[in-house]
């Protein structure tokens, strides 16, 4: 739909995408950067700039390339009392053996740890000989990593959002569902990263084009000509933590009121039917925001069954590929959200 704005006259500088939380703009930002469209992320770092995010990864990536060098490095170095000296002893010994994966796993190794280090690396043993031999899907990869003791640990006693943290390897695995191996998965990533590289731009200039990626909380006080409100599901926004406490539904409730009133002309707000996630597929239910909506004021579509399902997913969508549930009357564009008594 931003591709049509554009060719209709309208800038990307003039659009923006909101969202509750910062792990639910991972999937947005994959699909801009397939798609060649520029973006700025307001809600913190690129989701794969993210060091959480990079930890995971290089433990998979290791698993790929037994001789990756820096991400051994990397995930040596998050262990309690392991430095870059003792990682760089570690690495050259792994180095010199013909199976880096089994050396890892022995121990021979544990005689360059430093003293009071042996018990979180034979943990850290447990979580390499558990993806070597007894997982094969990456989404199950990330998971085993993420909830491993060794790595929660170390993001709770590093960062104060360590949940926030967490959501964001949640969102990572849910990506991963749709990769039959390990192979497949990181080639995916790889060829996005190049293409970020190429056609992403960091700032936004009278000479570039950008449309931006936001938390809802960041964007307060901001407004753009057309804004998309996405993961609009009951769980996720309102957040499912808010659901036993009134006080905190109503400023779950002043959230979303902040959303939709940062679009000046176009306002988009849409939520996935179907997620997939580590447990299969789920079905969503709309959130009850948009729900309390009065009907009247607003278009509603869904996606045809042959658009989710079939078709070449690198082709441009268009509105020919929705079916219209149900169309209200036009004046909804002269009504100013503001004036709803639901918001007050």
């Amino acid at each position: 739909r931003m591709l049509e704005l554009r060719e209709e006259g309208a800038s990307l500088n003039d659009m923006a995408v909101l969202y509750r939380s910062h792990y639910q703009s991972m999937e947005i930002q994959m699909e801009l950067t397939k798609r060649g469209i520029p973006y700025v992320v307001r809600s913190g770092l690129r989701f794969f700039e993210e060091a959480h995010i990079k930890d995971v990864l290089a433990y998979l990536k290791v698993l790929h390339n037994p001789r990756d060098e820096i991400s051994w490095s990397r995930i040596l170095k998050l262990l309690p009392k392991v430095g870059e000296k003792t990682a760089a002893k570690i690495f050259l010994r792994l180095s010199e053996s013909g199976d880096p994966l089994a050396e890892i796993r022995g121990a021979g190794v544990l005689s360059l740890l430093p003293s009071g280090a042996e018990r979180s690396f034979k943990s850290f043993q447990a979580t390499v000989e558990q993806l070597k031999e007894k997982i094969a899907s990456p989404a199950e990869m990330v998971k085993t990593v993420s909830k491993s003791n060794n790595y929660e640990e170390y993001l709770k006693s590093q960062y104060a959002n360590y949940r926030e943290r967490m959501e964001d390897l949640d969102q990572l695995g849910s990506y991963a569902v749709q990769f039959k191996n390990l192979e497949e998965f990181l080639s995916a990533l790889a060829l996005v990263s190049e293409i970020e590289a190429e056609t992403v731009v960091d700032r936004v200039s009278r000479e570039t084009e950008a449309c931006v990626l936001s938390t809802v909380h960041q964007a307060k006080g901001l407004e753009w000509k057309a804004v998309f409100v996405v993961w609009l599901a009951d769980g996720r926004f309102p957040s499912y933590l808010s659901f036993n406490k009134e006080e905190e539904i109503e400023e779950e409730r002043r959230l979303f009121y902040v959303a939709v009133t940062r679009a000046k002309d176009e306002l988009y707000l849409s939520y996935p039917i179907v997620y997939s996630g580590y447990d299969g597929e789920v079905l969503m239910k709309v959130s009850r925001f948009v729900e309390e909506l009065p009907e009247h004021l607003y278009e509603k579509w869904e996606i045809a069954e042959e658009s989710v399902f079939g078709g070449d997913p690198e082709k441009e969508i268009d509105l020919s590929e929705y079916r219209e549930v149900k169309l209200k009357s036009p004046a909804f564009e002269a009504i100013d959200i503001k004036d709803l008594d639901f918001m007050r």
